[in-house]
């Protein structure tokens, strides 16, 4: 029952991932099928993933790690071109590597939040 909606959610997320990479091979001053032609070669690996959290305590940037009702998932980077989140309330953070620091990424209703990964990290340095 859910599968139509997940295929049609997945091929709308694909479109704006392609977009979205022709808009960046724009930003970087080359041609706008660039990173598609190149990087991709027009089959971008998509990864899909569901994740629901529960509202939990206030615990991030507190220090406090103990509290075990703490929910997410573990230290990591995104390895690919970029994560595309759709976010469904306030709460997500990021933590600075070179700091620590707890950084709130600002909730817009029905946005996606885009974070750099690895690969268009080593890309664009």
């Amino acid at each position: 029952e859910m599968r139509p909606t997940f295929e049609e959610y997945h091929d709308k997320m694909t479109d704006l991932g392609n977009r979205v990479m022709d808009l960046l091979s724009e930003a970087l001053g080359l041609d706008s099928k660039y990173l598609q032609a190149h990087v991709t070669e027009q089959k971008p690996v998509v990864l899909p993933r569901m994740f629901r959290y529960p509202p939990q305590p206030q615990l991030a940037g507190t220090g406090d790690e103990s509290n075990k009702m703490h929910w997410g998932i573990g230290r990591h980077s995104d390895y690919g071109l970029w994560t595309m989140i759709l976010t469904d309330q306030p709460g997500l953070e990021f933590q600075v590597e070179s700091t620590g620091e707890w950084i709130s990424v600002p909730f817009v209703e029905g946005g996606i939040v885009m974070n750099v990964g690895d690969v268009l990290d080593r890309l664009t340095s």
